[in-house]
């Protein structure tokens, strides 16, 4: 079964919250560079936790992703 990758973000989101954690994706080039196309940050302290962050891999460790679902494209 294939999931839309902001459905996977979804339920990311809703997992790092009890944690007080939020995940974002970076805008430009050069943020990409420096945190990934993904990271995490601390809502609380309003710092970056974790940078370079595969989704997939993520949601997998939390629960998030069933071992049954794989990640599909966006269209």
């Amino acid at each position: 079964m294939e999931i839309k990758m902001s459905a996977l973000i979804a339920r990311i989101r809703r997992r790092l919250a009890r944690d007080g954690e939020s995940i974002h994706r970076t805008r430009g080039a050069q943020n990409e560079l420096n945190l990934g196309e993904y990271y995490i940050v601390d809502v609380y302290r309003n710092m970056i936790e974790d940078t370079h962050i595969d989704p997939e891999s993520l949601g997998r460790q939390l629960g998030a992703l069933k071992p049954f679902e794989a990640v599909g494209s966006e269209n």
